[in-house]
């Protein structure tokens, strides 16, 4: 008998420790789903698919270690169906033998969807030890790296890697970013209601390239991303995509030129993919003829670039938000 655990783990808490072994009660082996693999470090996912094993491992005996697999599967935003069959496909790899599969988890709120995705296994429901929020860990870790001896509700293992991850560089960059999203929410924090963020983004390819910039600024400082940014309150979307793209890439194809080859506008709307507030961006898809055009960035790019279609798996780990998964939407590169 095989049993499933899937999550993100971050990071690990007492209840996936309950979870995972109540798996291993109920299961010969057990395959650890690790969600979100290959994701770039932010605030949502700040730590990396092998710490987050490292996390685990440590938190467990060496007994229970040995009945455990992990299997990897990076995020699918807008494609939940080839999230479906990579986990399908990788559980079904890992049986040693043909057998039933039982799925442990809580369906607690709209975040566990997916434990309902996969009705050919046999769901088993654990009862959470605790009302445990992984959300609200990662907050108060970020905001204040001493808060982690205080919660009770983190595995003394996962305490000990964590602080001692507080020492990296990543943990400094991440805080910087958790503060600058904090004071930015507070500028609109005496809204009547959480305010819903407009932003555009540009899609250009030409000759087998792509272009992208490395953002400059705070939150995604030093992340891949598409040249794009946030809506005037008197322009319209279109306006607003090549007005970003000039100001970030002083791009040397002219609005005419640009207009005409444009292919399609679709809108990204995934309520998870930006930490800076619920964000639906509208991207601009561009498909040039020619030689690659010039350009020079500027505004809060520190640097734009083409990129080879065929190397952007290569760069996955390195994108800002969704603008990945954005792109594989489009150009259907996975």
């Amino acid at each position: 008998m095989l049993g499933v655990v899937i999550g993100r783990f971050q990071p690990l808490h007492l209840g996936h420790l309950n979870l995972i072994r109540q798996a291993l009660a109920g299961s010969d082996r057990v395959a650890i789903v690790l969600g979100s693999h290959n994701a770039a470090r932010n605030l949502r996912n700040p730590f990396t698919t092998k710490e987050r094993k490292e996390m685990i491992q440590n938190a467990l005996t060496s007994d229970e270690n040995a009945r455990v697999q992990f299997l990897e599967v990076r995020d699918y935003f807008y494609q939940s169906d080839f999230w479906i069959n990579e986990v399908r496909e990788k559980v079904r790899l890992s049986q040693r033998e043909a057998g039933k599969v039982r799925l442990f988890g809580y369906p607690k709120d709209v975040t566990n969807a997916y434990l309902s995705w996969f009705p050919e296994w046999d769901f088993v429901t654990v009862n959470e030890t605790a009302e445990l929020n992984a959300t609200a860990i990662r907050d108060e870790y970020f905001r204040n790296p001493q808060s982690i001896e205080e919660l009770v509700s983190v595995p003394v293992a996962a305490k000990q890697w964590m602080n001692s991850f507080c020492q990296t560089d990543s943990y400094q960059n991440l805080a910087a970013e958790r503060r600058a999203i904090d004071d930015y929410k507070k500028s609109w924090s005496k809204a009547p209601f959480p305010p819903v963020f407009v932003t555009t983004d540009c899609l250009i390819v030409q000759a087998g390239h792509i272009l992208l910039i490395r953002r400059a600024k705070t939150p995604g400082k030093g992340l891949l991303a598409l040249p794009g940014g946030f809506l005037d309150q008197d322009e319209t979307l279109e306006t607003c995509a090549l007005r970003e793209l000039q100001e970030e890439t002083n791009f040397s194809v002219s609005r005419t030129e640009m207009l005409k080859n444009l292919v399609s506008v679709q809108a990204f709307d995934h309520p998870l993919r930006s930490s800076r507030g619920r964000t639906i961006t509208h991207v601009h898809y561009f498909k040039l003829p020619g030689n690659l055009a010039k350009f020079q960035s500027g505004d809060d790019a520190a640097e734009a670039f083409w990129i080879p279609i065929l190397e952007l798996s290569k760069l996955e780990e390195e994108f800002f938000e969704d603008h990945f998964h954005i792109i594989n939407r489009f150009l259907r590169s996975y």
